[in-house]
């Protein structure tokens, strides 16, 4: 029996001992548990939000970026064919346009007229001439002057200086007016 009781109290020990490692283990595994999980809360877990709200800011950025590229692309598209269909009316006219233009509305409003070329300048880079013109007329009745600067408004490469000196003479004024017209030089 002694042998039996050694076998029993053996068999006893042996799982007393699995028992108490299989408890160990249990323990250990929840502490590592424990641990990792404290530590992923602690040091992981910010680091994993705050790549959440760059990148969701990273996406809203690229998101407008992209939205205003396309406008700013549509928007110099735009511009571009607005450029390209007005691109003779954006040059400066060729002296046959400017001086046409000016003596027929001259001719249509006064009579008498004298020009004389006071100044040029030439700017060599723009291909444009500069010229200051001294302009003596008559007119019927200060109506024609003032249907003439109407007139003169429309044309966006002459601008008359002040002032503007008019006299009385019989049945007619006298004026004098500068007026500075820019026109394009013809291209060799």
């Amino acid at each position: 029996m002694d042998q039996s009781d050694s076998l029993t109290y053996e068999s006893k020990y042996r799982k007393d001992i699995l028992f108490q490692r299989l408890l160990k283990n249990f323990i250990l595994t929840l502490v590592f548990t424990l641990v990792t999980l404290v530590g992923i809360r602690i040091w992981l877990w910010p680091k994993m939000e705050n790549y959440r709200t760059q990148n969701t800011e990273s996406r809203q950025k690229q998101a407008i970026s992209s939205y205003k590229q396309k406008s700013f692309l549509a928007t110099l598209q735009a511009y571009r064919n607005i450029k390209q269909k007005n691109t003779a009316i954006l040059q400066d006219p060729s002296y046959q346009v400017v001086s046409g233009a000016l003596n027929k509305i001259l001719n249509q409003y006064f009579s008498h007229i004298t020009i004389q070329e006071q100044a040029r300048r030439v700017d060599p880079i723009k291909h444009v001439i500069y010229d200051s013109l001294d302009v003596g007329v008559h007119a019927q009745s200060l109506k024609d002057f003032y249907a003439f600067l109407d007139h003169l408004v429309n044309l966006s490469y002459t601008k008359i200086e002040l002032p503007v000196s008019i006299t009385k003479q019989g049945n007619y004024f006298k004026m004098g007016f500068v007026i500075h017209i820019e026109y394009q030089v013809d291209r060799p």
